[in-house]
């Protein structure tokens, strides 16, 4: 990562942004600046990002994320083995009916509103706090969910909470959830069973393969731009909800070129009005 100074304005001269695998290698996306690369180490990462935290007390922040929301499931990460990478990929999801082999191809063209990816961000290991992180494929919408702990029942709490806000209307609006195979997302039941009605359905769980986060590539990449925010390693029950608004306000309200220069929240509220009119 390149940071040079400006006046008032910190900037990000790339967009390097890494998932963890099987918790003990990476694989990172890179931004292509100027004709060169440049690849940081997640640790690097973590002390920069205390420096930037540290920072926002006095100064803006200009995020240069236009190209990371084109992010696409034909893009594959490089891992440190690809003959690892090969044999990892053939190991089977635990829940195999509902496997993102068998989600509608429709879903990957990004041409239909209401089809989410999730996920869960972290904090200190010694704090039980989580958020759940969802991104809207088609707008770039992206919700964090504050959470008290990293278990399933959390994220039922948490989806019902957007069940209870937009009541009738979230069928059309979360028609779809991608998620990986983390043990607090394995049973879709609580997740897809309606809060007000135990015998519907109130969306549908398609799960990634094994050490494949790139499969839900667009909300791996928002959660590192959330964690220039909050590195890892931030106690979560220290940052305050308020705080936490603040960085969303700014990564949905930058305006996108792939949105045709418009923010992800404008594109979400134009969704959302078509379907309450």
């Amino acid at each position: 990562m390149n940071i040079s100074k400006d006046g008032k304005t910190l900037y990000f001269s790339d967009e390097e942004i890494d998932s963890e695998t099987n918790g003990e290698k990476k694989v990172f996306v890179t931004k292509r600046i100027n004709g060169q690369e440049s690849h940081v180490k997640a640790e690097k990462r973590k002390n920069i990002g205390k420096h930037l935290e540290d920072s926002t007390k006095q100064q803006d922040f200009e995020i240069d994320d236009d190209e990371i929301f084109s992010f696409n499931s034909e893009m594959v990460l490089g891992v440190n083995s690809s003959d690892e990478k090969e044999e990892k990929t053939k190991t089977l999801p635990k829940n195999t009916e509902k496997s993102i082999h068998n989600r509608p191809k429709e879903i990957d063209e990004n041409r239909e509103f209401g089809h989410w990816e999730i996920d869960c961000v972290e904090g200190a290991k010694d704090s039980k706090k989580t958020y759940m992180t969802l991104l809207e494929r088609l707008t770039k919408k992206y919700i964090v969910i504050e959470m008290i702990e990293h278990t399933n029942e959390s994220i039922k709490q948490a989806i019902d909470s957007l069940e209870e806000k937009y009541g009738s209307n979230f069928k059309k609006i979360f028609k779809s959830m991608t998620t990986d195979n983390g043990h607090e997302f394995l049973n879709y039941d609580k997740i897809e069973i309606s809060k007000y009605n135990k015998g519907e359905r109130r969306t549908i769980v398609y799960y990634t393969d094994p050490y494949s986060s790139w499969q839900k590539g667009m909300n791996e990449n928002c959660n590192g731009i959330l964690r220039r925010f909050i590195p890892k390693g931030t106690d979560l029950n220290k940052v305050t909800s308020e705080k936490l608004e603040k960085i969303l306000n700014k990564i949905n309200g930058k305006p996108r070129k792939i949105l045709g220069f418009i923010s992800a929240e404008k594109r979400f509220n134009e969704e959302i009005k078509k379907i309450v009119a």
